[in-house]
C-alpha cells in the first residue's frame, strides 16, 4: 500500500465521519503499524477502522461516495463496508449484543471486539487525534501474539 495514498484517504475518512459527529478507532493492521511504527505497514493491502454501531451504515456510505469513495460488496452477509478511493478502506462495524457479550459484526463470527477493549483513548497520528484501544498492547496481543515483530507473513487471530 501506498503510504501517502493512504493518508490522503484517511484524512478525507476522519474529516467525514467528524463531521457526522461518529467516532471510530483504528483497528487491525492500521492500529498495528501506527502504535509499532509510527505509521502505515508498507506491505498493508488496506486501511481498517473500526466503528461501534451499525445503525449509520447508510448515511456513511452516502457521505464517503460524496468524497469520490466507492462502495464495493465483499461478502454480503458481512456487516461493514468496504470501500476505496486510492486504498481499500474496511470499516468494520460492530454490533453491541449487550453488556455480557462481545462486540460483533453480523455474519462474521471471526471478528468480535472483547468489550474490555471497547474503551479508547486518543493518539496523533497525522498530526490529528485518532481514537484507539486503551488497551492498546493487551489488544494487539489479542489478534496478532507477539505484534512487537514485524513480520511480512504476519496474520490477524482470533
Amino acid at each position: 500500500m501506498k503510504e501517502k495514498l493512504a493518508i490522503s484517504d484517511l484524512k478525507v475518512i476522519k474529516r467525514v465521519l467528524d463531521r457526522l459527529k461518529i467516532p471510530f478507532f483504528l483497528n487491525f493492521g492500521t492500529l498495528l503499524g501506527v502504535y509499532r511504527d509510527g505509521g502505515f505497514i508498507p506491505d498493508d493491502r488496506d486501511i481498517d477502522i473500526g466503528i461501534l454501531g451499525y445503525e449509520r451504515k447508510q448515511e456513511i456510505c452516502d457521505a464517503l461516495k460524496k468524497e469520490g469513495f466507492t462502495h464495493r460488496i465483499i461478502n454480503k452477509s458481512i456487516d461493514n463496508l468496504y470501500m476505496i478511493k486510492l486504498v481499500p478502506v474496511d470499516i468494520h462495524m460492530f454490533k453491541d449484543p449487550g453488556k455480557k457479550y462481545d462486540y460483533y459484526m453480523e455474519g462474521a463470527s471471526l471478528y468480535r471486539l472483547p468489550k474490555r477493549f471497547a474503551e479508547f483513548k486518543k493518539i496523533k497520528f497525522l498530526g490529528r487525534n485518532f481514537l484507539i484501544p486503551k488497551k492498546t498492547e493487551e489488544y494487539l496481543e489479542h489478534y496478532y501474539g507477539n505484534w512487537r515483530i514485524p513480520s511480512n507473513t504476519r496474520t490477524r487471530r482470533n
